[in-house]
């Protein structure tokens, strides 16, 4: 399967992440969670009020990254969209998903 253009940029909850697994179980879902809290310290030490938040095809790269390249993100990326996302989507904490749309 072939993934999905990337351009939807719908904010999705990262609960939607668990049930997808690349290695392990839940790990995708895991690893969205300590980029949203790693972002979120990040944007804190800008001192402006900034809000950076990943698209699942940026996550992808991430764990791809994480993996010396032994799993490819294409192969991350098809395993995403087969659960129903795009690639396009960002990815949010569940209690801010309705503020944000």
């Amino acid at each position: 399967m072939k993934p999905r253009n990337i351009p939807p940029n719908n904010h999705v909850a990262i609960s939607r992440l668990r049930g997808i697994t690349i290695l392990y179980e839940n790990d995708l879902y895991e690893l969205a969670n300590i980029v949203l809290k790693i972002t979120n310290a990040a944007d804190k030490l800008s001192g402006i009020r900034i809000v950076s938040r990943p698209t699942i095809n940026g996550l992808a790269k991430q764990y791809s990254f994480l993996c010396s390249g032994k799993v490819a993100s294409e192969r991350i990326s098809e395993n995403i969209v087969e659960h129903g996302l795009d690639l396009g989507d960002i990815i949010e904490f569940d209690s801010n998903v309705n503020k944000s749309v």
